[in-house]
């Protein structure tokens, strides 16, 4: 029950930050005169006493619980430790955002993933039967599988509307122009990922990236620089590993096509598949 609570709490949530982050941005001011906004804030804050009360379950665990989670590194024991912090709000707050940022970015990836091989079998026949080819240990390294997560992660980033930035410095652009410091920039990762300088962007072409010069600048589905995706290494590690597994041992084919549906992350909405253990 508390997870569906979360769930719902936290698609009210994101539905509001997207009203006023991407499409109404003097929303901000007046939100609170809308039900859908103080249904949003309502929700934001069940959600931060829930994020409380994770904090507090691990601190009145046992020494024993908690060395535990000292020794495996733990999200909780990592941002309770930290002195950086102001004050539990500012640490329930990254907790909050650690639970949205890993709640279905990294399933969605995953869904894509599926749906460009089972639109294209025979990409798919050669990644399994590289897979099959390698050691259970070493099939997360399989560069088919590689290929086909990279162009899946370019054509159809999660993240697509990218991340805000505030410039500490001033930033030409290439039509010449300058953003002074201080200005917020906006970055789609989806424009980046199918601009101009991308070579067949609109299409499926996983091969790119078993060339002797993948166009690695051309990808950033986790951003860059210090700034980037915290999540970025488990989130690949998951995507590799279940990527592989599934595909080694099963097929899979397009029952419906999707379509992408964007709500703070993109979704490929209405995808159905086929499957059978492969032969």
């Amino acid at each position: 029950a508390e997870a569906d609570g979360f769930t719902h709490d936290l698609r009210l949530s994101v539905e509001e930050f997207q009203r006023r982050q991407m499409t109404i941005p003097f929303r901000s001011y007046v939100y609170l005169a809308f039900a859908s906004g103080r249904a949003a804030r309502a929700a934001a804050a069940r959600n931060m006493a829930l994020c409380q009360r994770i904090l507090d379950s691990y601190r009145a665990a046992s020494p024993e619980a908690k060395a535990a989670h000292a020794a495996d590194e733990t999200l909780v024991s990592r941002v309770d430790a930290c002195e950086a912090y102001p004050d539990d709000r500012a640490r329930c707050a990254d907790l909050l955002i650690l639970l949205l940022a890993g709640h279905d970015t990294t399933a969605l990836t995953l869904s894509w993933i599926l749906s460009d091989l089972a639109a294209h079998p025979g990409f798919q026949d050669r990644v399994r039967s590289a897979l099959r080819k390698a050691a259970p240990e070493a099939r997360t390294g399989v560069p088919e599988l590689a290929a086909a997560v990279k162009e899946s992660m370019r054509l159809n980033p999660v993240a697509a509307t990218g991340s805000l930035r505030k410039l500490r410095d001033p930033l030409r652009i290439p039509d010449g122009r300058v953003l002074p410091a201080g200005s917020t920039a906006f970055m789609p990762f989806l424009l980046v990922h199918r601009g101009r300088a991308v070579d067949r962007a609109e299409e499926y072409v996983p091969e790119r990236w078993l060339g002797p010069d993948p166009p690695e600048d051309q990808l950033m589905p986790f951003s860059a620089g210090i700034r980037n995706c915290l999540g970025k290494a488990l989130a690949t590690a998951e995507i590799y590993t279940v990527a592989a597994d599934l595909v080694a041992d099963f097929e899979f084919a397009l029952e419906r096509a999707p379509t992408p549906h964007y709500n703070l992350t993109r979704a490929p909405k209405g995808v159905a598949f086929r499957v059978r253990r492969a032969a």
